[in-house]
């Protein structure tokens, strides 16, 4: 066995470290190790931040669909964090995408907010006019827990409202789901008419049946069909009377004959000769026909339907805006509306008769300030004020919310409501100070009195139960 002290290992390394020929490949080997590591570590946070930015556009696409704006601004700002002191470019390349992405969709999340925003007011407004038009016998309990809802949605009523956007949009999908339905129904009703007058006119008016059938057409509200039979036998009538008359006229033809007969194109060069009259008399016994038979054919095309349809979606819009609690001596225009004769209604029909649909509501406008030209300005009158106070609060909301440092845009509802109700102690205290100062406005026109329950117009309907027109019927006013 060898036998001797050890040789040293440390010195034996710092002498193969001071050789450049082995110090090089192990530095670059020690380089390579280090430089992998931190490699492996920038792709693993690289993986994370994918992840990460992946679940954030998941998030923010259900946002945009839900229309939560909420959502949406988080979502930015912790993508803006994400960015912040991050040293790492594949991470920053990734995030800097997700922000493009995610700002790419905030106008539409907006418009999905604005959407959401005008569904929920017209469902609380509905819901509102459910609990005052509700006449179930209610316990003390009972109604101060409903005064407590009621209040409750009147306040979030109030709060959506400052959403001008929102109210338009809301104005907008009322008017055109009024006037589907409307259509549908006038389509429907003309149908029935048709139906109903093609019965009549296949029996004999002296006949029991045809009474039967009168009585069971009015009963249905169809009473238009019996008039249009009634009108049609009638020309038929005088129809047939004017052809025996031509068919009975003899002589040379006089000099208006001539003219009639060139204009139907009529070869008739002699008036003196008895061939001439036959010719002539042929011609108009067809003219005649022909014009009768356009006068009572069934007039069921579908531009009538939908005007009308058009008509009563226009009344019931403006009817709606401009509803306050009115007294018999200052009406507004919803009771004007609701009160419309049959007359009146026939004259509102025509006058659209013919006219394109975005032209239908200007000319009902135009009817209503020519017929109601008060009530049109006093109910105008109240609309504008109750657009300019809801932008009043909206306003001073967003002022008194920027002075406790809180974005308007990341608000949130209860930030708002709050800010909201603060507004609205602040001009009702400017209104008290206003009203010591100042008499009183004649006609309850001031902001006070002008805030009361806005009442939603009952349907429209041109017919009366008999079919032949007539008025609404007349919601009685507080």
């Amino acid at each position: 066995m060898a036998t001797g002290r050890s040789p040293n290992l440390r010195l034996s390394i710092s002498r193969s470290l001071a050789n450049p020929d082995f110090a090089r490949p192990v530095g670059a080997a020690i380089g390579m190790g280090m430089l992998g590591a931190e490699r492996r570590e920038e792709d693993a946070e690289a993986r994370v931040t994918e992840e990460t930015t992946l679940d954030l556009l998941r998030k923010a696409q259900a946002a945009q669909e839900q229309g939560d704006m909420r959502l949406h601004n988080e979502i930015t700002t912790t993508l803006d964090g994400m960015l912040t002191g991050n040293t790492n470019q594949k991470s920053r390349d990734l995030i800097t995408q997700g922000l493009t992405t995610v700002s790419g969709q905030r106008a539409a999340t907006q418009k999905a907010s604005q959407t959401s925003t005008a569904m929920s007011i017209l469902k609380t407004e509905e819901a509102l006019e459910a609990m005052n038009s509700s006449t179930a016998p209610m316990t003390n309990e009972e109604y101060i827990q409903r005064a407590k809802v009621q209040g409750a949605l009147e306040d979030r009523l109030k709060l959506m409202k400052q959403n001008s956007g929102a109210v338009t949009e809301a104005a907008t999908i009322q008017y055109n789901a009024d006037f589907q339905s409307l259509t549908r129904d006038a389509t429907l009703r003309e149908k029935r008419i048709s139906a109903a007058a093609d019965a009549l006119a296949s029996l004999d008016p002296e006949s029991e049946a045809y009474q039967k059938a009168v009585d069971s057409a009015e009963a249905a509200g169809l009473g238009k069909a019996v008039m249009k039979d009634t009108e049609a036998r009638q020309k038929l009538k005088k129809a047939e009377g004017e052809i025996r008359a031509q068919q009975l006229a003899t002589g040379p033809l006089s000099k208006d004959e001539m003219a009639a007969a060139k204009e139907m194109g009529l070869s008739i060069t002699d008036p003196n000769d008895p061939l001439s009259r036959k010719l002539y008399n042929a011609g108009m016994v067809t003219k005649i026909e022909k014009e009768v038979e356009i006068a009572i054919r069934p007039i069921s095309t579908p531009e009538k339907p939908r005007a009308e349809g058009i008509v009563k979606a226009q009344l019931r819009a403006i009817a709606r805006q401009g509803d306050y609690v009115d007294f018999f001596f200052n009406r507004d225009i919803a009771t004007k509306i609701e009160d419309m004769s049959e007359d009146q209604a026939n004259e509102l029909m025509g006058r659209v008769a013919g006219l394109s649909q975005d032209e239908i509501p200007n000319e009902v406008n135009a009817w209503l300030v020519e017929n109601f030209p008060n009530e049109m300005r006093r109910s105008g009158t109240f609309a504008e004020n109750n657009r300019i106070e809801a932008e009043e609060i909206g306003s001073l909301t967003n002022s008194i919310l920027k002075g406790k440092g809180i974005s308007i845009a990341d608000a949130t509802e209860e930030e708002r409501a709050v800010a909201q109700r603060e507004a609205q102690i602040a001009l009702d205290g400017a209104e008290s100070a206003l009203a010591r100062r100042a008499p009183p406005d004649s006609g309850g026109q001031g902001r006070r009195n002008r805030r009361g329950k806005i009442e939603v117009a009952e349907p429209y309907t041109i017919e009366r139960k008999t079919g032949t027109g007539g008025q609404m019927n007349r919601r009685q006013k507080p």
